[in-house]
């Protein structure tokens, strides 16, 4: 039976929530160990005298030498898993909870849609705010006998000479923007190429063309999955499965694979999940050209 788009959206939140868990429960075995190197490492400085010098030819000199290399691996262990402790307790705060739009979010096309309509939009601001600077521009340089207008204070008139009314949020969101470039070069240098918002216009169309492209993409497999049935390939001791209600790709084993097919499994981007018993990667076109090359590997017998 085929979830509704409600029970996927219920079913992605609590995957959401299980992934933090999980990766709060990492952090927190993470610290625990941190603590337990660092205790350590007291413990043993503790038996050291303080200020005792290794004593060279003394018999405790080798015993001396091997504490104290202890105690260095010790606090490198427990510098190294508070980062490690640190990592997991950020992923478990922001995991799904940041601007990314993560492909198996029911979502993730209408989410897509809205993020490339809102840079389309950025991007039609800039360039309307570049057509008023170059207008502003071409005026100034016909009063400075055609030569170029260089200055911070001459251009700082020449903005405040600009009607920014038609911009979204008008002169006080566009003017600081286009000023605020000036403090970064030499003032009697500042002159139009360093004003208009070139850098940005060029960053907001790679941005545009990469979400294209994967909106694109999502909403091929969604037709894809929509016009053909999910599949189901039978194997010698395993079975593909296509699971389009959780995004998913599987291998069923029938029992553990060895570690050559553990390995190929790997090397084609399928991960063991204990929560479904199976081997899976995310259900698109790479995930059924990867799932076909193994299944060809393993001797698949016909569906």
């Amino acid at each position: 039976m085929t979830k509704s788009k409600q029970e996927k959206r219920e079913a992605y939140a609590a995957k959401i929530e299980a992934k933090r868990e999980r990766y709060a429960a990492r952090a927190i075995k993470a610290q625990e160990n941190s603590n337990a190197a660092h205790s350590k490492a007291l413990a043993i400085g503790s038996m050291i005298p303080m200020g005792q010098p290794i004593l060279v030819g003394h018999h405790s000199e080798r015993r001396h030498r091997k504490d104290i290399a202890r105690i260095d691996r010790n606090m490198q262990a427990a510098a190294d898993l508070n980062s490690k402790a640190e990592h997991y307790a950020n992923k478990a705060e922001n995991y799904g909870a940041g601007a990314a739009i993560l492909s198996d979010n029911p979502d993730a096309i209408d989410l897509l849609r809205a993020k490339l309509s809102e840079l389309e939009a950025e991007r039609d601001s800039y360039k309307a705010a570049n057509k008023l600077i170059a207008a502003a521009n071409r005026k100034a340089k016909k009063a400075n006998g055609g030569k170029d207008v260089e200055g911070a204070e001459a251009w700082i008139a020449i903005v405040d000479s600009i009607d920014l009314s038609s911009l979204p949020g008008g002169a006080q969101v566009w003017r600081p923007m286009i000023l605020c470039g000036f403090s970064h070069y030499c003032q009697e240098r500042v002159r139009y190429q360093l004003v208009k918002f070139g850098y940005n216009i060029t960053n907001l169309g790679a941005n545009i063309r990469s979400t294209a492209k994967r909106l694109a993409s999502l909403e091929s497999e969604e037709l894809q999955r929509k016009e053909a049935p999910a599949e189901t390939i039978t194997g010698e001791g395993f079975e593909l499965k296509e699971c389009p209600d959780d995004e998913r790709i599987r291998f069923y084993f029938k029992a553990k694979p060895d570690s050559e097919i553990r390995k190929t499994l790997k090397s084609n981007g399928f991960r063991w999940a204990p929560s479904v018993g199976a081997w899976q990667r995310q259900l698109n076109a790479n995930g059924r050209a990867a799932a076909s090359r193994v299944a060809g590997l393993l001797g698949k017998a016909e569906a």
